[in-house]
């Protein structure tokens, strides 16, 4: 078959094979390329994924008081948890109290890196927690009465409340 070719076109296989190669490895190179950028944004992915995680453990452990005492003296700090993967973590929570309601309490925890740009990133998680005695949470569990809410109003156990709705409940009764 190949011996029955003119003699314009011997050669021409080889031509193929090298121009079909020289594609290919410009196609690899392509890819070699993409593949920092792959890396790097996950380098990102994984810091602001540790990140967010770091905020909600704080968050949930300021959730988990449960006497009164330690809840009213709850105060904003900071500390540095360990180190992660890509990065090293600083974490600052700001307690403050809702319009003087000594029961409810908006917090915000900012956790914050530098990325491999050098660059400050940072990640806020804010919470809303409340103090209720573990007595007014039983009769409310067991479908007994409302639970009264500390502005005096009775809260809707199927809402999530924003800060703006919940100043607009009636004023303070505890």
């Amino acid at each position: 078959m190949f011996l029955n070719r003119s003699r314009s076109q011997k050669g021409v296989v080889i031509i193929e094979v090298l121009i079909a190669s020289a594609v290919f490895i410009v196609g690899l190179l392509a890819i070699s390329q993409y593949q920092g950028v792959i890396q790097r944004e996950s380098g990102y992915t994984k810091s602001l994924d540790e990140a967010t995680i770091l905020a909600q453990e704080k968050l949930d452990e300021l959730r988990q008081i449960t006497d009164e005492t330690s809840f009213r003296a709850l105060t904003s700090g900071s500390d540095t948890p360990p180190p992660g993967v890509n990065a090293t973590f600083s974490r600052a929570w700001t307690i403050t109290n809702i319009n003087s309601v000594t029961t409810d309490k908006f917090i915000a925890v900012t956790v914050s890196w530098t990325d491999a740009n050098n660059e400050s990133q940072s990640v806020i998680l804010n919470g809303f927690i409340r103090w209720s005695s573990l007595a007014r949470q039983a009769i409310y569990l067991s479908g007994g009465y409302p639970l009264p809410s500390s502005s005096g109003g009775v809260l809707n156990h199927d809402k999530e409340y924003t800060p703006d709705e919940y100043n607009d409940l009636p004023g303070v009764i505890e």
